[in-house]
């Protein structure tokens, strides 16, 4: 009997070590594909529609996570995570309240905050 498929999650922030980090501890869940911008994401988003997850940095040149996300909450509808090391400011805190991301982590997070997180994002887009 062939294993299901696993999840996929988009990991998206400008920094390769940190990309390759989150990668690491979380293929066992999730089939991971990373991009290192918001415009490069936003072309793998419309490439995998079974992008089931999204976790992606603030702080990008270019395009900050929270305008990325909002641009892929019209593209896709997985759940959408944003993270940052720096303290949350108004930005942030509009782009949870009008719903473009699910949840905020504050860097540096460990893999059980991490998956708390996308268990309540994931509750609260069932109701």
């Amino acid at each position: 009997m062939a294993q299901p498929s696993k999840p996929t999650m988009l990991v998206v922030d400008d920094e390769p070590l940190i990309l390759r980090g989150l990668s690491d501890v979380l293929e066992d869940e999730y089939s991971v594909v990373t991009a290192q911008s918001g415009r490069e994401a936003l072309t793998l988003l419309v490439e995998n529609p079974r992008v089931a997850v999204i976790l992606s940095d603030q702080r990008m040149p270019q395009m900050e996570g929270s305008e990325f996300l909002r641009q892929a909450k019209q593209l896709s509808g997985a759940l959408r995570l944003l993270m940052t090391g720096y303290t949350r400011g108004q930005v942030l805190d509009q782009a949870v309240k009008d719903g473009t991301v699910q949840a905020c982590l504050s860097k540096p997070f460990g893999l059980d905050s991490l998956r708390k997180a996308i268990a309540q994002a994931a509750a609260s887009t069932d109701r």
